[in-house]
């Protein structure tokens, strides 16, 4: 059975998934049963951590948790920013609630009607 591929766009911030201990132990132990397979699209300040996010200092379990997800997915290169051609590459999506990915994916995903959004709160 080949795993299905899911695409991960966390934003950043106190809210964000990142922070979510257990929601990435969850995902990585889906992903090790095979049935998935968890592709990152890291928001483009996840990746300098000393200019994470200008509105507020990152947290420290943000910065450990982005080890974790670096050491245990696969992580897109920081050198393709765009989110769209993931968006038409995917047929399911992960992000946060406060995340615009949900709605950059309604409005210029081609496969609209068949992308499935799951939003973390």
């Amino acid at each position: 059975m080949n795993a299905i591929p899911v695409l991960v766009a966390p934003s950043t911030g106190e809210t964000s998934m990142i922070i979510q201990t257990p929601i990435l132990e969850y995902l990585l132990h889906l992903q090790n049963q095979g049935k998935y397979k968890f592709v990152f699209k890291l928001h483009p300040s996840a990746y300098n951590p000393g200019d994470f996010d200008p509105s507020y200092p990152p947290h420290a379990l943000e910065l450990e948790n982005l080890k974790f997800i670096q050491k245990n997915f696969a992580v897109t290169d920081e050198a393709k920013p765009s989110l769209l051609p993931f968006l038409s590459a995917f047929q399911t999506l992960i992000c946060d609630l406060h995340s615009t990915v949900a709605f950059v994916a309604s409005y210029f995903a081609p496969k609209v009607n068949d992308l499935h959004s799951m939003i973390v709160e």
